[in-house]
């Protein structure tokens, strides 16, 4: 009996179900360094430091199926929130990165937000379901 042909989108979830369900998400006040290819996966310097601020996460299952060719994407399908920001105002946000921890750091993206931004005390950060993005793969 043959093999069955599986679908791009198959692949695509097969090779990104390897990262496992969780993947952190984090708001950075710059770039991480990248060396060779790979992101310094040391976020002291750029992680918000606030009060109220805290880590978030996302499940694998949570994003859409591949779309798109040459990029294909992936697409968040639940917002997420961070915050409010507690004890003044959190520092400017310019960057989102996503993680995932397996025996160590591996930063997976980093991408620029298209405006920076600043929490502003009792005030929350969300990013619509959609607008978190991670690429998976081009033609």
């Amino acid at each position: 009996m043959a093999p069955v042909a599986k679908s791009v989108a198959e692949e695509m979830t097969a090779a990104w179900s390897q990262f496992g369900a969780a993947i952190s998400v984090i708001l950075l006040t710059g770039s991480p360094e990248l060396t060779a290819g790979t992101w310094d996966t040391d976020l002291s310097t750029v992680e918000i430091d606030g009060g109220g601020y805290a880590r978030q996460s996302i499940q694998l299952t949570d994003f859409s199926d591949p779309a798109g060719n040459n990029p294909v994407t992936i697409a968040s399908e639940v917002g997420i929130a961070f915050g409010p920001a507690e004890g003044g105002d959190w520092a400017q946000v310019t960057h989102v990165a996503l993680a995932q921890y397996i025996g160590g750091n591996a930063i997976l993206s980093v991408s620029p937000l298209a405006q920076p931004v600043v929490v502003e005390e009792g005030n929350i950060l969300e990013i619509a379901a959609g607008d978190l993005q991670l690429l998976v793969g081009s033609a």
